[in-house]
């Protein structure tokens, strides 16, 4: 039975590089709008209206986009489907269609391809006096059932989320935004928890305005600071300026909604400076630098002081990225004393050609020590203790067309442990239908945990379907399968979509199946 699993599974990711190849042309996500994706290549390099595209996040592919508009040098395109949200920075991979296959209406010469302005762009040299009230946003409705056969730990949860804007505001600058979630959830594992019954959770609700044309805005409400996100959640207002070097200052002023609910609180109150300094061109040189200053105050008294820096670059084929949290000694630390370097995330990647890429880098955390946060976890100083240093390299090579590897390895270390490493090598195979990936990690971290992990995913596209199965299973003392799933997805049209996924988790005392439903309508 194992060989014969292997067998089978290893033909299935030897045979997906073995399909024949297409012409494809390497882009990334330049920038991500309410109803558009652009990218920073075009015409130039062959792309064109009607031509479909792959998104990969760290050699792993998350969705599907199609070209809408061409420009010589830039691309707006729309999501057909998607795993996860799109980012700036995101790899994309069109697949070129031929000048011979093109409908001739449906594509111009490269060189008569005419210039187009981004979406956000045409927005913010547009008087305000038109149009107004510009609506965006969607709704979705998901269902959940757990079925517990071990530790009889049933539950349902059934939420609704909202999530949207309204721009201009009877024509003026001022716009709407908002993102909340009303669910009911039941059952033994919700059974005394603070989560059961009825519940609403509001992720942001503001109203704002832009000062100027070139990006400046006021807002008020609840948010995650754009110029800042490290900060959180804020109720409260924020405002950003543009200067005429293009540097950009901001502060943020308001109150933390509380950690476990986000509950209105006026428990501690927070402060903010930062400012942003640009120069360049994304995609070939570019330099960007953030500076925030940070101060909260509990029960009165000042909590935390600390400086949150960022700092961004591109230079040809070499990104980096370096963020942290340096936190002050202001008083009110009862386990650490000094200057605390409290989070750092680094991330340098070398694309050395289109079939190779290379990265590394390194994180931090450890838990802040302060009154507001010993309300929270308690006083043990062992609590306080915990974090972890990680460091890492990996690796991407598009060894043909239609197979790709990806690796990383990483050793964590942690107070009280011995170090542990862990790796991870992931083989993408594409074909006519979709993809099938196979990732290969090992397991660490306690005494009773020492193997090798696997999963199988496949990603299919079928007209209005997208199908994702799902197969974990893992060596430790013998080959066990962890967990099943699968998950299609249907576009019913522009606006209304839906979906369905059935989970079986396995392994040592869990035995449980999760089924979840749902639709999404945009507008």
């Amino acid at each position: 039975m194992r060989v014969a699993s292997r067998t089978l599974l290893f033909s299935l990711f030897l045979g997906a590089g073995l399909w024949a190849a297409t012409a494809e042309v390497r882009c990334r996500v330049s920038y991500v709008a309410a109803d558009a994706i652009f990218l920073d290549a075009g015409s130039q390099r062959g792309l064109g209206t009607g031509d479909k595209g792959r998104v990969l996040r760290d050699g792993t592919e998350i969705g599907t986009l199609e070209v809408l508009a061409v420009s010589a040098s830039s691309a707006r395109a729309r999501v057909l489907a998607s795993t996860r949200d799109f980012a700036a920075g995101d790899t994309v991979l069109v697949t070129v269609t031929t000048a011979s296959e093109r409908a001739p209406e449906g594509r111009k010469a490269p060189d008569a391809a005419p210039e187009f302005t981004p979406l956000l762009e045409r927005l913010s040299q547009r008087a305000y006096s038109a149009p107004s009230n510009l609506k965006r946003g969607s709704v979705t409705f998901r269902q959940l059932l757990h079925i517990d056969n071990e530790d009889s730990l049933d539950y349902t949860t059934t939420l609704l989320g909202l999530h949207g804007s309204i721009e201009r505001l009877a024509g003026s600058p001022w716009a709407i935004r908002w993102s909340v979630s009303a669910g009911v959830r039941d059952g033994d594992a919700f059974d005394g928890s603070d989560l059961e019954g009825l519940r609403l959770d509001v992720y942001g609700l503001s109203i704002g305005r832009r000062l100027n044309d070139d990006g400046g805005h006021l807002l008020f409400g609840r948010f995650t600071p754009r110029g800042v996100p490290g900060l959180g959640y804020v109720d409260g207002a924020h405002g950003e300026l543009v200067l005429e070097s293009g540097a950009r200052v901001g502060t943020v002023l308001g109150f933390r909604p509380t950690r476990d609910d986000l509950t209105p609180s006026l428990d501690e109150p927070l402060v903010s400076l930062y400012g942003t300094w640009a120069r360049g061109k994304r995609g070939s040189k570019y330099v960007s630098a953030t500076l925030a200053g940070l101060a909260t105050f509990f029960d009165g008294e000042l909590d935390r002081a600390a400086l949150l820096p960022e700092l961004h670059g591109e230079a040809g084929r070499f990104r980096g990225d370096i963020s942290a949290e340096i936190d002050l000694d202001v008083g009110a630390t009862s386990v650490r004393n000094g200057t605390r370097l409290t989070r750092l995330d680094t991330r340098v990647v070398l694309e050395v050609s289109r079939a190779l890429e290379l990265r590394a880098g390194a994180d931090h955390w450890e838990q802040l020590d302060n009154a507001a946060t010993r309300d929270i976890v308690g006083t043990d100083p062992a609590v306080f203790d915990r974090g972890f240093w990680r460091y890492w390299i990996g690796a991407r090579a598009q060894v043909t067309d239609r197979l790709t590897l990806d690796a990383e390895i990483a050793q964590i270390n942690a107070p009280g442990r011995d170090p542990t490493t862990h790796a991870r090598l992931t083989a993408t195979g594409r074909f006519e239908r979709g993809t099938l990936t196979l990732s290969a990690f090992t397991l660490a971290g306690n005494d009773s945990i020492d193997g090798v992990g696997f999963r199988l995913d496949g990603y299919i596209p079928a007209g209005r379907w997208t199908l994702s199965p799902s197969l974990g299973f893992d060596v430790v003392d013998d080959f066990s399968l962890t967990d099943i799933r699968f998950r299609a997805d249907r576009s019913i049209n522009e606006r209304w979509s839906g979906f369905g996924s059935v989970a079986y988790l396995a392994g040592d005392a869990v035995s449980s199946a999760l089924l979840e439903f749902g639709f999404t309508y945009r507008w």
